[in-house]
């Protein structure tokens, strides 16, 4: 009898040390979380800061390396020349480093978002990476210009680097808008669960019938603006299957704002039924 209570209490023991790792593993996760997250929101708020900077800074050395150019072609001296050669050194190698910013704050965005579907997820995150890469190569080989011809050279080099980027960054805002609004539409699908659920349990069959026939409406509504949402999910799937169609990914993220504030619209409208419905039935 004393070896089985000394088993029992073994058991009870390990189960009850288990049971206390497991919620101190999932508090710890819980506040992993929350700080990732704060951390992930300060990380993007100061990358945004750096890139207005940046590009503050850009403009203004843009201006000079026109002037430069306007002077070189007034005066044809060798100074002027190496004058021009030297801003159009500066500008290109700042210009590298907005983008770098640019596609670092994409990056950000991108892992901070929810309802992303992950494999276009992936591989936007890939495209960022080769991107950034290509970049810092692009920087090794400014920094080594000395005279005209290498900066003419590195400029039409950058060309496909620069068409590479503006097909990512299509991509991701267009993936970034879309995610937004299928977490929206996510999180309003389970507070339509459980206000049908509140509705399914009211006593009064008068006051259920009502509230279920505006259910109905709130459904048919939740219905077409998952099938809006999705139209525009499968398009940009069928584009990326073509990955080499720059035009495409552009003309998709500048072509969707009006969807998409159509869809904003559906699901302003379904919040506010939601709310209706939820103040009937507190």
């Amino acid at each position: 009898m004393k070896k089985v209570i000394i088993i029992f209490l073994t058991i009870f023991s390990t189960a009850f040390t288990q049971v206390q790792a497991q919620e101190t593993a999932t508090a710890s996760a819980v506040i992993d979380g929350v700080y990732q997250k704060e951390r992930l929101a300060q990380d993007i708020k100061e990358t945004k800061r750096t890139l207005l900077g940046q590009l503050t800074e850009y403009d203004t050395l843009d201006k000079r390396y026109d002037i430069s150019l306007a002077q070189f072609y007034n005066l044809k001296t060798l100074e002027a020349l190496q004058d021009a050669v030297e801003l159009g050194k500066d500008t290109m190698f700042l210009r590298s480093q907005v983008l770098t910013t640019y596609l670092r704050l994409l990056e950000l965005q991108l892992i901070e978002v929810e309802g992303a579907e992950l494999s276009l997820k992936k591989e936007a995150l890939a495209r960022i990476e080769r991107d950034k890469n290509d970049l810092a190569l692009a920087q090794k080989q400014i920094k080594q210009i000395k005279d005209r011809e290498q900066l003419n050279q590195a400029a039409d080099e950058f060309v496909i680097t620069g068409e590479n980027i503006q097909q990512t960054a299509a991509f991701v805002n267009s993936l970034l808008s879309l995610s937004k609004l299928q977490t929206v539409y996510d999180q309003s699908e389970i507070l339509v669960k459980k206000i049908e659920d509140k509705v399914d349990n009211l006593e009064s069959a008068l006051l259920k019938a009502r509230q279920q026939s505006s259910i109905k409406e709130v459904k048919r509504l939740k219905d077409q603006t998952n099938q809006d949402l999705q139209v525009l999910w499968l398009d940009l799937v069928k584009i990326n299957q073509d990955k080499h169609d720059r035009e495409q990914y552009i003309n998709f993220n500048n072509g969707i704002s009006s969807e998409i504030n159509d869809i904003y619209g559906q699901l302003s409208q379904l919040i506010t039924y939601l709310d209706e419905v939820l103040a009937n039935v507190k």
